[in-house]
């Protein structure tokens, strides 16, 4: 990735859509400024800024899947920040320019059934997507409701649909674990720091939902 990045002719968007581990290496590798200055934006889906985390959730689900009471304990972070939160410090203190699409966003944007009902297209793609959608729509293992996560990030990140509604904030990210009451991964506001951060706040779900139904039936 580093490499890729440092020898490009063109300008590149990251789309991270789980921990910051591989961008923090590659932030790592670079010894020049001018490394990764090809870099336009990273978008990542990723954090929850205004609102709760879902590693609690996600460790609850099953019990089969409870790692212990730093797990269930922590209703601060959002699982893609709590798998490497040091990882995700170091990008969100570096110079990077980077969007965050955090649960903010992507619980406004919930799947329900009318989603497989737009795929009206019959190839074999479109019909992975429709019987995935059925699925997930139907009887589902994490419960209700079901809120859209990589494909909402993808979309923002490709144009499909535009925020309406964004926060630049300088962020940071808890990096302390504890036994109890575990707030790392927790995303924190700052005062300053080397660069102000992009959240997407606000989305139309009917636009989503249009969109994405246009680009699996095209």
């Amino acid at each position: 990735m580093y490499q890729t990045v440092k020898n490009s002719q063109d300008k590149i968007t990251v789309l991270s859509l789980g921990g910051f581990t591989n961008i923090a290496n590659m932030l790592s590798l670079s010894s020049q400024p001018t490394d990764l200055q090809m870099i336009d934006q990273i978008v990542a889906m990723a954090g929850a800024v205004y609102v709760d985390g879902n590693v609690a959730a996600l460790n609850d689900v099953q019990p089969a899947w409870d790692q212990g009471e730093s797990y269930r304990s922590n209703h601060y972070a959002e699982w893609n920040v709590f798998v490497d939160p040091v990882a995700a410090n170091i990008v969100f203190g570096s110079s990077l320019p980077l969007t965050l699409v955090p649960l903010d966003v992507c619980n406004q944007v919930i799947l329900d059934a009318t989603y497989s009902k737009q795929i009206t297209a019959t190839d074999p793609v479109a019909t992975l997507v429709r019987q995935v959608l059925e699925t997930k729509s139907g009887t589902h293992a994490e419960g209700y409701p079901v809120p859209i996560f990589d494909p909402l990030a993808t979309m923002l990140m490709a144009g499909g649909i535009e925020a309406t509604k964004v926060d630049e904030q300088y962020l940071s990210v808890n990096t302390q674990i504890t036994p109890q009451d575990n707030h790392c991964g927790q995303i924190q506001l700052q005062t300053n720091g080397s660069r102000t951060i992009t959240s997407v706040l606000g989305v139309s779900q009917f636009a989503f939902s249009q969109n994405f139904a246009q680009v699996i039936n095209s």
